[in-house]
């Protein structure tokens, strides 16, 4: 299973790994987009959304078959999330060693990967109110260094946050003050994945929804409706709660500010609203029902391997 995106060399060295080197008998390249697709049941078309640690693509997949040539993309995936918690922790939290006399100190070179890693992970959501248009352009600098927010941008944060208290704790280790106790607004929780629903003016960088609405411009004119109404999201940042029903309001609103997508903004849907499976997981599941049923695939044996070429894997088998 890997991106229809993914160049031929990186399928190339993957089947020699598997057939050369593993002597696998057998191996079936799939469209990650479509394996995902597939545990939607029937649903033929759609847009999945994946969104991964470097890059968040954009596929339109229609009658089961990835368009490639009119996907999208953007920078601003797990890594930017990542990075813009780090920074706003390292500018807004302040920590409390156990051993002190109760004083804070601030948070400069006492982060670690594994501390922000739990962070988002355990702790994040996605906001459901999005940011006002006027103020995105005060969104600041996404990294760990540069993420200081206008006082105007921390007001609407802290007055729209939906967490059950005004600050955040917890326990860690450090290396210069040993363990303490982690002290951050709960708006962080919240408002840490904001760039990728509003963008990076900074560095040019559009946002996810931006990305939904470049891929829906690029497509045919008879399949936008098709696509539109089944919006897949999978990835592991896709696991953020609410992080799906946000990003749907946010391609809804992106589609009613451009007059020639407004129609399309009633049929915006998600594909999967009872969540059956973690967004992480559905591009697995889906490849192991596509291989096991051999759906649509081109199959490629050990002995037919001549280690330099490739069947293409956009043919489906009929």
């Amino acid at each position: 299973m890997l991106s229809a995106l993914a160049p031929v060399r990186l399928r190339l060295a993957v089947a020699r790994v598997l057939l050369g080197n593993l002597r696998v008998p057998q191996l079936s390249f799939y469209p990650a987009s479509v394996a995902a697709l597939m545990t939607c049941g029937s649903v033929q078309a759609g847009l999945v959304i994946d969104c991964g640690h470097r890059t968040v693509s954009v596929t339109p997949v229609y009658e089961a078959r990835a368009l490639p040539p009119y996907a999208t993309s953007t920078p601003l995936a797990g890594l930017a999330l990542f990075d813009n918690l780090w920074g706003l922790l390292q500018n807004y939290a302040r920590f409390t060693p156990a051993s002190g006399n109760g004083d804070d100190v601030e948070c400069h070179d006492l982060l670690s990967d594994s501390v922000v890693t739990h962070i988002m992970t355990k702790m994040l959501l996605a906001s459901p109110i999005a940011l006002p248009e006027k103020m995105r352009a005060n969104l600041g600098v996404v990294g760990r260094n540069e993420c200081v927010l206008s006082d105007e941008l921390v007001s609407f944060y802290e007055s729209s946050s939906t967490c059950t208290g005004t600050v955040t704790r917890l326990t860690i280790d450090t290396e210069r003050y040993g363990r303490g106790l982690l002290l951050f607004p709960s708006w962080i929780r919240e408002r840490a994945a904001e760039p990728l629903f509003s963008g990076d003016p900074a560095a040019d960088h559009q946002s996810i929804p931006d990305a939904v609405v470049q891929c829906i411009g690029r497509v045919p004119v008879d399949t936008r409706r098709a696509l539109i109404a089944n919006v897949l999201v999978v990835g592991g940042v896709a696991d953020l709660p609410g992080f799906r029903h946000r990003l749907l309001h946010d391609i809804v609103a992106r589609l009613h500010r451009d007059s020639r997508w407004s129609a399309l903004a009633a049929d915006a849907a998600l594909a999967d609203e009872s969540q059956a499976f973690a967004p992480s997981d559905r591009s697995w599941i889906g490849t192991s029902l596509a291989v096991a049923a051999k759906i649509g695939t081109v199959e490629l044996s050990r002995d037919d391997f001549d280690g330099c070429t490739l069947p293409d894997w956009t043919t489906i088998s009929q």
